[in-house]
């Protein structure tokens, strides 16, 4: 019958999109450890703190939820933890 056609149906979404995890981006965690490499301990404190709030925006705006969001940046910060201290010249005792 031609009713059908305007029977209400669940409405499928047009797109679907995969995050791609932040802490996979090489090159945003090598440029970000390169940049608390090179700053003091108060000046990367800031930095970090300023680079997580866009960071957490940007998510946010894509369409992450809030504990998406959290564990995401959770295993970011792993992965720039992990790659600063990494790249550090090893000290030898004497």
């Amino acid at each position: 019958m031609q009713l059908d056609l305007f029977a209400m149906k669940e409405p499928k979404p047009a797109v679907v999109l995969f995050h791609f995890p932040t802490a996979r981006r090489a090159a945003l965690v090598r440029s970000v450890a390169h940049e608390l490499r090179s700053r003091s301990y108060d000046a990367g404190k800031r930095y970090w703190a300023k680079h997580i709030k866009c960071l957490s925006t940007e998510l946010k705006n894509a369409g992450l939820s809030r504990v998406e969001l959290t564990e995401d940046l959770k295993a970011y910060a792993v992965a720039v933890r992990r790659e600063v201290f990494s790249s550090q010249p090893e000290r030898v005792s004497r």
